[in-house]
């Protein structure tokens, strides 16, 4: 609303894309969807918000809050759009034939509350016999409504580490961490582990180590 001027609160009618195909882009408005050939508009990613004319025609793409994108294909530097304007993601695995869970540990999303001081103290993530496959561990940030909640390293200085809403920290299972208290608010985050199928195998013999009710993990 605040980048919107005073004619367009009037004239213009806002539009968010939740499609781009090659040359047109399907648009989600208060009266229902609609098409809009992009030659006008310049790239456009999911998420996006444009601002069209009475009659469903281009104005102008309204600023983005946030973008995620990736080195477009070929040997150039062109960043490919994938999203914008993203406020929450997930982050889900398909469960067909193809699914491996040999390589992501842990659908698990934790709390930090304020109420209760929510912490974790220095440690290290593949220090039992039930951890040493875990390469690294992934920290994603599912909301920034709060104050303290900082992924720090002790071992190389006392900064600490917020990464925005779907940002991650990601780093090796075997550097020390820690996580600061929260002081407002609760902090969600993801926290996976993620190893490859060499880590797999030492996942597997490490089974006979492990208490018969953690369950055997079978390395497919």
């Amino acid at each position: 609303q605040a980048q919107l001027g005073e004619d367009e609160w009037t004239l213009a009618r806002p539009a968010r894309v939740v499609e781009v195909q090659r040359g047109l882009a399907t648009l989600l408005t208060a009266t229902g969807q609609a098409l809009l050939p992009t030659q006008r508009t310049g790239p456009l990613a999911v998420g996006d918000w444009l601002l069209l004319d009475g009659g469903g025609g281009f104005l102008r793409l309204l600023d983005r809050q946030s973008a995620i994108g990736r080195k477009a294909a070929g040997t150039g530097q062109a960043r490919q759009l994938i999203a914008a304007n993203v406020t929450v993601m997930a982050i889900v695995s398909s469960c067909n034939a193809d699914f491996n869970p040999g390589r992501l540990e842990r659908y698990l999303v934790a709390c930090y509350d304020a109420v209760e001081g929510g912490y974790f103290k220095a440690h290290r993530d593949n220090e039992t016999f039930g951890t040493a496959h875990r390469r690294f561990a992934v920290s994603i940030n599912l909301n920034d409504d709060f104050e303290g909640g900082e992924v720090s390293f002790p071992e190389y200085g006392p900064r600490g580490f917020k990464p925005p809403v779907g940002g991650a920290v990601v780093f090796s299972c075997s550097l020390m961490h820690a996580v600061s208290a929260v002081t407002r608010g609760r902090r969600y985050a993801f926290l996976p582990f993620l190893y490859d199928d060499a880590a797999a195998r030492i996942r597997a013999a490490n089974n006979r180590f492990l208490d018969p009710s953690i369950g055997t993990y079978k390395g497919t």
